[in-house]
């Protein structure tokens, strides 16, 4: 099989995306795979990018089976004409363990340095980028910021490009110059309120869900599910938010905010929710997801589409940590089950309604 290892072009901007949207979505998830396609849409558009050194591997039918982008990084304020940072690496997924990513990344290597630059961060797994000479960035003083979470101080690398390179160069790395990535972690801390909320309503026998609105970076309005069905009580966390902020705030501010919301809301919800003039809403358990627990699969619906036509201007977003938003289900109505067990009792009767149907 033909191997070429070039810079990028215009006509694969669009299919190099789409490539590492799909890596990551099968390794990772696809909220991750959403945010690293945004971080390298963003890259792109800011002085960082240099196309020379946004580089893709394509076979003799000009298939992209690689990607590995070097784009110029900043220690606090520092260093952003000598030092890169590698990220993202992908490789189509069943070309994978064929030295893909060590050709695409050894190229850019020797590129990197034609150019002038002498350092290249990154931060992954020591066990993928020790072999290419990446060692331990805080050996040299190149640490990370409180907001930089590591699994360990060895998971953040740094490789020379020219010899005694790393004598003069120091500091801390931060990614908060990313939109992207300071988005995904503000987007992470206010779905974490959102799940205390929801185990809090659960702890007192409601529904386990929870909402907020954001403004600006400033939490304005929580709310938790009340509902009671006993008594007809509707009680959606998202519907006692708008109840909350209504007769409250200008529209100016409730445009500008976003409501944060444990799970993704339903039909009456959003009708609230868009009566309100709020443009964005991001969720933490998909549709598809919650419906695990629930007697009925989760229909494909094009919500966002359907207010299109009405006028109503709505963007869903999410899913926003998933995994965690699931076990928040383990505290419903007040006494705490696995979730396993919940989603295997869902399942059993799933199976006893089709045999009935």
């Amino acid at each position: 099989m033909l191997r070429i290892i070039q810079s990028m072009e215009n006509k694969y901007l669009i299919p190099s995306l789409d490539l590492v949207e799909d890596v990551f979505t099968k390794s990772d998830s696809p909220e991750e795979a959403r945010t690293v396609r945004a971080l390298i849409e963003e890259i792109r558009a800011k002085k960082y990018y240099l196309p020379e050194l946004e580089l893709i591997m394509v076979d003799e039918e000009d298939r992209i089976l690689g990607y590995a982008m070097f784009s110029r990084f900043h220690l606090e304020g520092k260093y952003e004409d000598e030092l890169l940072i590698l990220t993202p690496v992908a490789v189509r997924t069943e070309y994978q363990r064929q030295h893909i990513s060590k050709e695409l990344i050894e190229y850019g290597f020797r590129k990197a340095a034609e150019l002038g630059y002498k350092a290249v961060l990154v931060e992954g797994n020591p066990k993928n980028y020790n072999p290419r000479g990446f060692i331990t960035s805080a050996d040299y003083g190149i640490t990370a910021a409180p907001s930089v979470h590591l699994p360990h101080p060895a998971c953040l690398m740094v490789k020379e490009l020219e010899p005694g390179a790393l004598e003069h160069i120091s500091g801390m790395v931060d990614y908060a110059f990313y939109d992207t990535l300071r988005e995904d972690l503000s987007y992470t801390k206010y779905m974490k309120r959102c799940y205390t909320l929801a185990v809090r309503a659960g702890k007192k026998g409601f529904d386990t869900f929870g909402a907020l609105l954001v403004h600006n970076g400033e939490i304005l309005e929580e709310a938790e599910n009340t509902a009671d069905w006993k008594k007809g009580i509707f009680g959606h966390a998202e519907f006692n938010l708008v109840h909350k902020c209504a007769n409250r705030y200008p529209d100016t501010v409730l445009k500008e905010s976003t409501l944060f919301t444990s799970c993704a809301p339903c039909e009456r919800c959003l009708c609230a929710i868009a009566s309100l003039g709020i443009e964005n809403v991001v969720y933490g358990v998909s549709y598809e997801a919650f419906s695990k627990l629930t007697p009925d699969d989760a229909a494909p619906v094009d919500r966002e589409g359907l207010l299109r036509k009405l006028g109503i201007h709505l963007k869903l977003s999410g899913p926003v940590q998933e995994e965690e938003g699931m076990h928040v289900f383990e505290w419903w109505g007040g006494e705490h089950r696995p979730l396993e067990e919940l989603i295997a009792e869902m399942a059993e009767v799933k199976a006893k309604s089709a045999v009935r149907e």
